[in-house]
């Protein structure tokens, strides 16, 4: 999942900490990340910046090791560190922001050899670089890290050589390695294990001063990159070779058909008028928490049923929803906040489609549940005229679908 930002300028001197009133921040940073930035879009002195310039601040940033900027920040002697992973520790003294990028981590292991996993953990010779974010989730997750190292390329070196027999690496960072050493794709495996975010830690203090600072610099995140975070086209051919079939199944669905026919015939006799005022109604009813009234405009039947497919699913699907070919909700897995999805991009892009392809929107970030989701979209044809009936859209957790047995 790669978002594209320029290599690193020079950085700002830091100085000395200001009254609370100031406008300056200090910031320390790892230099180590800044060498590992490979087609980035987020996390970069310059993502920073454009933040702070949209906020009126100005960041002042020194280069420290991490264990430093811990500290600095928990004492108040600087105000924030980046780029983070959550850390429960350090929750204790700051609050993490919205993420900046997501790093894509995979298992990496020899050829020829067992994979790593809950099985093979007492036992394993797990290899990390230290001071990584790796380094601090095996720690947090129990694994004993065998070896700790200084760069990607020793890691590689070392598994290759036998002496140790796993490491976690972020996707970017391990093909721009492999490329780097000229080494055979083929001796080596890989296998998803998660998606990580990565944001800034301010200290409580500096926060308490500012009440609005965090929440208007998680609302200037995404503006100051260049697109959200896509998959990339390798994920989502994995993600398709589950999810094609899966769907094209639902679609089969006993009234699907039908369904959509009959809406569709229903709202070709409505206004434009009629329609937009349905919406509104809609929407007054999520924000009031009263859906009675709006639910009976869905078929209840074929929500049921999506409804339970989804929960076959094994939690892979948090969201099903089927709209008509003018997007109004026909059946849905869950109250949405819209009756007219119309002015969605995953259902506008999805109208472009043939039978069968899907569409891949940016994925999400949930701050409340820590997890990502991604829509997925698909047009649905009458089967016997060909014609477009409408949009089936599912949400899909990402890290419980790319986890999934291969």
């Amino acid at each position: 999942m790669s978002i594209v930002f320029p290599r690193l300028g020079a950085f700002v001197v830091w100085i000395a900490s200001l009254p609370v009133f100031a406008t300056n921040v200090q910031l320390g940073t790892n230099v180590s990340d800044f060498e590992q930035f490979y087609n980035r879009g987020g996390g970069s002195v310059e993502h920073i910046q454009c933040i702070f310039d949209h906020l009126g601040y100005t960041p002042e940033i020194q280069r420290m090791p991490w264990r430093r900027a811990r500290q600095e920040v928990s004492t108040g002697k600087i105000d924030g560190f980046f780029t983070a992973i959550h850390t429960p520790e350090v929750d204790k003294y700051a609050t993490l922001s919205s993420p900046l990028l997501l790093e894509n981590w995979y298992w990496y292991w020899p050829a020829g050899t067992k994979a790593p996993g809950e099985a093979r953990r007492g036992g394993l010779r797990i290899g990390a670089i230290l001071g990584s974010h790796q380094a601090v989730w095996l720690d947090q997750q129990g694994y004993p890290i065998h070896m700790r190292i200084n760069s990607l390329p020793q890691l590689l070196k070392l598994l290759l050589s036998g002496r140790i027999d796993a490491f976690i690496a972020d996707r970017d960072h391990m093909k721009a390695a492999v490329e780097a050493l000229g080494i055979d794709q083929n001796q080596y495996q890989e296998r998803f294990l998660r998606y990580t975010p990565l944001g800034v830690y301010f200290g409580d203090e500096f926060l308490t001063a500012r009440p609005e600072f965090l929440k208007a610099f998680n609302r200037h995140i995404i503006e100051c990159t260049e697109s959200g975070f896509v998959m990339s086209a390798l994920e989502q051919a994995e993600l398709h070779s589950w999810l094609s079939p899966l769907l094209n199944e639902w679609q089969r669905t006993p009234g699907l058909v039908a369904a959509l026919r009959a809406q569709n015939r229903r709202h070709s006799d409505l206004a434009q008028e009629a329609l937009v005022q349905m919406d509104q109604l809609w929407q007054e009813a999520f924000r009031q928490g009263a859906y009675e009234e709006v639910q009976s405009w869905l078929d209840r039947g074929l929500s049921d049923r999506l409804r339970a497919l989804a929960v076959d699913a094994d939690g892979r699907i948090t969201e099903v929803i089927l709209t008509d070919s003018q997007g109004f909700n026909v059946a849905i897995s869950d109250m949405t906040s819209d009756y007219w999805q119309w002015d969605e991009a995953k259902f506008q892009r999805a109208l472009a489609l043939s039978a069968g392809q899907l569409n891949f929107e940016p994925v999400e970030y949930d701050e409340s549940t820590r997890r990502f989701q991604v829509h997925v979209s698909q047009p649905v044809m009458d089967p016997d005229s060909g014609e477009l009936l409408g949009v089936l859209i599912v949400g899909v957790d990402i890290d419980k679908a790319m986890s999934r047995p291969h």
